[in-house]
């Protein structure tokens, strides 16, 4: 079977498009989803390894191994299946360029990248070895080639081919990219630990910081015999300018003996981001109760920990948004800060909480994320991420000014990616009870993603049995008591935006907004056809 006969045939729902690239064992193409409308990439196993066994279980153990998993920097496997005796499997599609060609640009330009990216991938890839290893996986091939870069910038590690479960063992082979690995698995692959991984972690550091990798030659086998026998060079050497604690963290982070090295991704992202600023100016922008007293209505200009606070997008309930950026990692995020009258009252402070922990239970594309949560001089925020776009009242306000409904495609997009958004928080034991067009955000890309869970019931907490929610997209049971809501409540809320969606109008109206609940209740909505036939 030739290489390319792939492209232009259809695999169960994926149609399959261009060539990507060629691995070791593997083609990987770009498909498209013709179900679900989206791109995708899917790895179909290489014909002439059909009867290799151990490449086989190497390539469904990469499926496997991640199948379950959700990680915001770690690649999502859709689906897995066979055409012609080779096994495939779908995995999101990445629009971007892996680290490997982002650092071939610096090095033909002659620059380094800024501190503030080799912080954000670091970081990111960190934490998604940090999390593999929780879960009993070890990449063994952590690469610049092996970690995908965005359009929109974020960070996500790849190809887990190599990965060893390391409650099923290793045979002992020798495994992984020389300029890479770590000594322990350049001597055999049954000695790979977790900070083998952070190894070759370090090196990427060490190359991006320095632009060289600390041992080179053209034998592959000179190269991993250097890892297991020679000191690395010093990273002053090659770039005086690095900060003399940055040479120890990187140093500390290629010992030979994995007990030597940082033991987990976070401790040594968080030494090196320090060792780093320790050559920067300090930050001098902070809050002070004084600020607080002076500026309770909008905190723009100010910084709350390294978050600086950059514009007021809007307020809600109990809580103000703005637009802020994160100084360490140099990017957008979205600040959710309670307000100023709400600070001191302990029922709005659970609620604040409460949501706080909803969706750090959540990790899914289509909802969206929590960086961090803290509190600075009393006043508690969220930190999370930023869309870049609008909300879904927006843009159904601008439709219905010009009497137009919005285009079907469009409806049926977001109304896909917030049924996958609910669907999960609902597996999670999340109801989010809150579901209305302000709180889905459309981004530029398309992509809706649901938000504000200030309202979130987690299931096993319960309620008190309070009435919360909006009244236009209230279910009816909601309305009674939110002791009877369920995650087919969320769904009801959904159902009422479609209808306003397709027809341009609330199934309910009334001024008194009692009124409203009271018709959603005891009436049955006006059939949409009668309003939009």
């Amino acid at each position: 079977m030739l290489d390319d006969s792939f492209i232009g045939r259809q695999l169960d729902n994926f149609v399959i498009e261009a060539l990507i690239g060629r691995g070791g064992m593997a083609t990987v193409y770009r498909g498209q989803d013709v179900k679900l409308n989206r791109p995708v990439a899917v790895k179909i196993f290489d014909a002439r390894f059909r009867d290799n066994a151990a490449y086989a279980r190497r390539f469904i153990r990469e499926a496997q191994a991640v199948s379950g998993w959700r990680h915001e920097n770690i690649i999502q496997i859709y689906y897995a299946g066979e055409e012609e005796g080779l096994p495939y499997f779908v995995m999101e599609y990445i629009d971007g360029e892996d680290l490997g060609k982002r650092m071939a640009q610096h090095s033909q330009a002659k620059t380094l990248a800024p501190h503030s990216e080799v912080l954000k991938i670091g970081r990111s890839v960190a934490d998604a070895l940090d999390y593999a290893h929780r879960h009993n996986v070890i990449h063994r091939d952590v690469k610049p080639a092996n970690i995908l870069i965005s359009t929109e910038g974020r960070v996500v590690l790849t190809d887990f081919g190599l990965a060893l479960v390391t409650t099923e063992g290793s045979l002992g082979e020798v495994f992984g990219t020389p300029h890479y690995i770590a000594p322990e698995q350049a001597r055999s692959s049954a000695d790979a630990v977790p900070q083998s991984d952070l190894y070759s972690l370090g090196v990427i550091l060490y190359h991006l910081l320095t632009g060289a990798v600390p041992f080179d030659d053209p034998s592959p086998t000179a190269v991993a015999l250097q890892h297991i026998t020679q000191p690395p060079p010093p990273p002053r050497e090659i770039n005086p300018d690095l900060p003399p604690a940055v040479e120890t963290v990187l140093l500390k982070a290629l010992s030979k003996a994995p007990a030597d090295r940082y033991q987990t991704g976070a401790a040594l992202m968080e030494a090196l981001e320090a060792a780093l600023q320790s050559g920067a100016p300090p930050q001098t922008t902070t809050l002070t109760a004084a600020d607080i007293a002076a500026r309770r209505d909008d905190l723009s200009g100010i910084q709350l920990e390294e978050y600086l606070l950059e514009e007021l997008l809007g307020k809600g309930g109990m809580a103000a948004v703005y637009r802020g950026v994160d100084t360490r990692l140099n990017r957008r995020v979205a600040i959710k800060v309670i307000d100023a009258p709400y600070r001191a009252d302990t029922e709005h402070i659970r609620r604040f909480r409460q949501e706080a922990q909803a969706i750090a239970q959540l990790e899914h594309p289509h909802i969206v994320r929590l960086y961090r949560y803290g509190e600075v001089h009393s006043i508690l925020y969220m930190a999370m991420q930023y869309i870049d776009g609008e909300n879904l009242l927006q843009r159904l306000e601008r439709h219905e000014a010009r009497r137009e409904s919005l285009p079907f495609d469009d409806i049926l997009r977001f109304t896909r990616h917030i049924c996958q958004a609910l669907d999960y928080a609902h597996r999670r034991g999340v109801i989010h009870r809150d579901v209305k067009p302000s709180n889905i955000m459309l981004g530029q890309n398309g992509e809706a993603y649901l938000t504000d869970f200030g309202l979130a019931l987690l299931t096993n907490l319960g309620t008190r049995g309070e009435i919360l929610g909006s009244p236009h997209y209230l279910s009816p049971e909601q309305a009674i008591s939110s002791a009877g809501v369920t995650p087919q409540s969320d769904l009801y809320s959904l159902g009422v935006i479609l209808y306003r969606a397709f027809t341009g109008r609330l199934p309910f109206e009334a001024e008194d907004p009692m009124e409203v609940v009271l018709l959603q209740v005891d009436q049955s909505p006006p059939p949409p056809r009668q309003v939009n036939p």
